[in-house]
Formats: structure tokens, C-alpha cells, sequence
């Protein structure tokens, strides 16, 4: 895991893809009866949490679209941040630097997200 504050892969998995995009993406596949493919950049997260969620994306029958140039066969060799792969990525950046003006205590900010659950 790292050492900061950053969203790491294990925070990743804890708190996204398992209660988020694995239940979401086997319901999708369940309703439409098709095959759903998770498509993840090169980010430290996402490649570091495919190497240990193999066998949990596996249960849920998520299957991963590898870049061709893969070093590790199965895994994202996207470049992170690739806006070839989502058309939205520009805007993150946009809204790191908005949202960094307006810091908030981190219990502060976990009420307000509470709000909205």
C-alpha cells in the first residue's frame, strides 16, 4: 500500500470495486444476458488491484480488457489518465484543481458524502 493520503488499490478495491463496479457490472451482465468488459487504465490502483482481484473478478464473471502491449497478460497497459479509452478524462484534472480550492476537514468531508448515501 502507499504511504499517503492518496486512493491506493487496496482503498480501491475496498471502496470501489467490490461494493460498486463488481455488483453493478454482474447485474448489468445479468439483465441484458451479454458479456460486460471492465476497461481500466495503467493507474498503480487499477493494475496493482487486477493482480489481486483475478480470482473475485473472476466469481462475478468480470472480464478485463487488456491492452495489446500487456506486459502481464490479462492486465491494463492503458496509459493513466487515457483519454482514448474515456472521453471525460480531461475534465478530472479540471475538477482536482476547482475542488483543491476549497479544502474541508476529512470528517467533514465523510458527513457530507454521508448525506447523499
Amino acid at each position: 500500500r502507499s504511504a499517503g493520503e492518496g486512493f491506493d488499490w487496496f482503498m480501491y478495491r475496498k471502496e470501489v470495486l467490490h461494493p460498486l463496479v463488481y455488483p453493478f457490472l454482474k447485474k448489468v451482465q445479468e439483465e441484458k444476458e451479454m458479456d460486460i468488459w471492465l476497461i481500466e487504465d495503467n493507474a498503480g490502483n487499477h493494475t496493482q488491484a487486477a493482480r489481486i482481484d483475478a480470482e473475485e473478478a473472476s466469481k462475478f464473471g468480470i472480464k478485463r480488457i487488456p491492452h495489446k502491449d500487456s506486459p502481464i497478460a490479462g492486465l491494463p497497459c492503458w496509459p493513466t489518465n487515457s483519454p482514448d479509452i474515456n472521453k471525460i478524462e480531461p475534465l478530472w484534472r479540471y475538477l482536482k484543481d476547482r475542488i483543491a480550492k476549497y479544502p474541508c476537514p476529512k470528517g467533514q468531508l465523510r458527513s457530507e458524502i454521508d448525506r447523499y448515501k
